[in-house]
């Protein structure tokens, strides 16, 4: 794995961990809305442990799998 900085052409930019190419590890994904993602990622998902923040201040604590929230935050 090497940590990298990558921007897209929607305007979001990830800063982490990838391997082969892909988002694979930790990092912090910064949405074009002004949200951020910032845990762990699994073959290019959000999965594990993570923090998704809202522009307003708000946020969800907890797990990922597959890209998607499992349980509770």
């Amino acid at each position: 794995m090497r940590a990298a900085f990558r921007w897209t052409q929607a305007g979001t930019a990830y800063i982490g961990d990838f391997s082969d190419g892909v988002m694979h590890g930790k990092g912090m994904y910064y949405f074009s809305d002004g949200c951020l993602y910032e845990g762990d990622y699994v073959d290019g998902k959000r999965s594990g442990r993570g923090v998704y923040r809202f522009p307003d201040g708000s946020f969800f604590e907890g797990e990922y799998r597959d890209g998607v929230v499992e349980g509770r935050g």
